[in-house]
């Protein structure tokens, strides 16, 4: 049970849904992440060890099952039964993808309204998301083509924009865990000249 992410009460799950549509609008249900997501979130946030989960794992409240339990056998031969976590399948088309990112997005801006003082979630907005999700799906990466020297054009494969928005969520987990940096960071303009 000390590995189990530690549980909202109820009232604070509906507390952090109603500061998100106060704040930004209504919500519905297929974009609301799930309880057990923020409560995994959340404790990423209090211990500071941030995780790039796996788009299967980012669950919305139409996904949820709150009941899957797991029998694990521990290290003394003994059989205990784990909370499981809920999983759905990885997006396969570029709406998936969006709306897999939109969960993540808002379950950021509700731990932003529950937790305003930690840093690493200050430069969280949906302007920024949605430019997130802009470049991927638009012709920087999903739709990006090359012709070869018959002229075919050839597009990235849709396995590889998964695998590639993966490593980029990973790499910020890290700096936020690291680093301390904000979450997704804003590009600064720099005024220096070059020489």
């Amino acid at each position: 049970v000390r590995e189990w992410a530690k549980p909202i009460p109820p009232s604070d799950y509906i507390s952090m849904r109603k500061q998100y549509v106060a704040g930004f609008g209504e919500l519905e249900d297929k974009a609301t992440p799930a309880k057990e997501y923020l409560e995994k979130k959340l404790q990423e946030l209090e211990r500071g060890d941030y995780q790039a989960e796996a788009l299967s794992e980012v669950i919305s409240r139409d996904e949820t099952d709150p009941d899957v339990l797991v029998p694990v056998w521990d290290s003394k031969g003994g059989l205990v039964v784990k909370k499981g976590s809920t999983k759905t399948s990885r997006p396969t088309d570029a709406e998936e993808l969006r709306l897999r990112l939109t969960v993540v997005q808002n379950a950021l801006l509700m731990m932003q309204a529950k937790r305003p003082d930690r840093k690493e979630l200050s430069d969280v907005s949906k302007e920024i998301f949605e430019k997130y999700k802009e470049y991927w799906l638009g012709e920087f990466v999903l739709n990006l083509s090359a012709p070869n020297q018959s002229g075919q054009l050839y597009r990235t494969p849709w396995q590889l924009v998964l695998t590639y928005e993966h490593a980029i969520r990973k790499h910020a987990c890290r700096l936020m865990a690291l680093h301390e940096k904000p979450l997704p960071r804003r590009s600064r303009q720099r005024g220096r000249r070059r020489v």
